[in-house]
């Protein structure tokens, strides 16, 4: 199989880290993007994913894209195999990785290509919808708008399908089109895509129901080839599947990068976003912590666990930050979360890994 230096291209766009969101999120849309990369003075800052607006509680329009960047931006060499990109695309979240050269910025390599390349291989032969998509959150056409970002806030994700009471799709929500109609049209200081906004438009906003906001959503059934729907997962796109009209889940570019981990030797589906910036010390305990973990619970499921883990840090006192850990399982028929603080990173994420623990042998027993 070829390696990364075979797909390092420069950049579709390019973002300036003083820029906007609006602008920058406006920019991505227009492009057909989900990541872009950012430069500050010439040089690589990180990269900018539309999940920035679900990071804080308050986002404005106006708000600089260098105070949204995101902070775990892994790097390749050209000699990586696409395995090695695939698996720190998935731990990551990003679409679009930098790859560097002699200690120099070659280009990027983005998870569309990598996909495609494993489409040649023949890895999807055979294989169907039923065998890589993720059990769906949902939400119905009374829900709100506000109930819906709170869903994508919590649980990390950009897109929900919307139901009947009888669980038969009628649309979807997506993160990009809640962008591209509330936020890069924002008035400046509005507090939009915030849950403690107190202006009375802000108010309303969040009230409306899905019903007036869902878009037509792409399906694939559940027992269909995913070779079908080659192109459009190539060019990213997300899939909701039904059966027999009924939503069973969706597959999303994470869904696929997990399958192709999971059929290579890369067998730890571990997903890690928000890293705060630690010494290489320090983020090796931090890493080291998590994959002892998965290897726990993978012992103790049957079917292969997809295990995210969620870094914040949010409230500041003096010099002190304090952290917040979202962890979460997702294997089969568990689907877990812990959410805890601490002022001490590692502690956090030992007590949110402790929970996901008790819950994970408490249901076992349960079922």
């Amino acid at each position: 199989m070829k390696n990364v230096g075979e797909f390092i291209r420069p950049s579709k766009l390019k973002i300036d880290a003083n820029e906007s969101l609006s602008e920058a999120f406006s920019k991505m849309l227009s492009n057909g993007i989900t990541s872009a990369p950012v430069f500050q003075d010439g040089k690589f800052a990180g990269i900018l994913t539309f999940r920035a607006v679900l990071r804080g509680f308050t986002t404005y329009a106006n708000a600089k894209v260098k105070n949204f960047l995101e902070e775990f931006v892994p790097k390749l060499k050209p000699d990586d195999g696409l395995v090695r990109a695939a698996k720190l695309m998935y731990e990551s979240s990003l679409s679009i990785l930098p790859v560097y050269y002699e200690g120099q910025l070659a280009g990027f390599v983005n998870a569309g290509d990598v996909i495609g390349e494993f489409f040649n291989e023949g890895i999807f032969e055979g294989v169907k919808a039923s065998d890589i998509f993720t059990k769906a959150v949902t939400l119905t056409t009374n829900d709100t708008l506000g109930k819906a970002l709170h869903i994508m806030r919590e649980m990390n994700i950009k897109q929900i399908p919307v139901v009947d009471s009888s669980r038969k799709l009628q649309g979807i929500i997506t993160l990009e089109g809640l962008i591209e109609k509330y936020f890069i049209h924002a008035t400046p200081k509005r507090e939009l895509f915030t849950l403690k906004g107190q202006e009375p438009e802000a108010k309303s906003m969040f009230e409306i129901k899905l019903i007036d906001l869902m878009e037509e959503a792409k399906t694939i059934q559940y027992n269909e080839s995913i070779t079908s729907i080659k192109q459009d997962i190539i060019t990213l796109k997300s899939f909701v599947v039904v059966k027999e009209k009924r939503v069973e889940g969706i597959i999303a570019t994470k869904n696929v990068l997990a399958f192709i981990l999971s059929a290579s030797e890369e067998k730890k589906l571990i997903s890690i976003s928000g890293m705060p910036e630690l010494s290489d010390f320090d983020r090796e305990i931090i890493i080291d912590r998590i994959e002892k973990f998965y290897e726990k619970i993978d012992k103790l499921l049957e079917e292969k666990p997809e295990l995210n883990i969620r870094f914040k840090e949010y409230r500041t006192s003096g010099m002190r930050k304090k952290h917040e850990i979202s962890a979460r399982i997702v294997s089969g028929k568990y689907n877990l979360q812990a959410k805890t603080s601490d002022w001490n990173l590692l502690t956090a994420l030992e007590e949110a890994l402790d929970v996901l623990i008790k819950q994970l042998r408490t249901e076992k027993e349960r079922k």
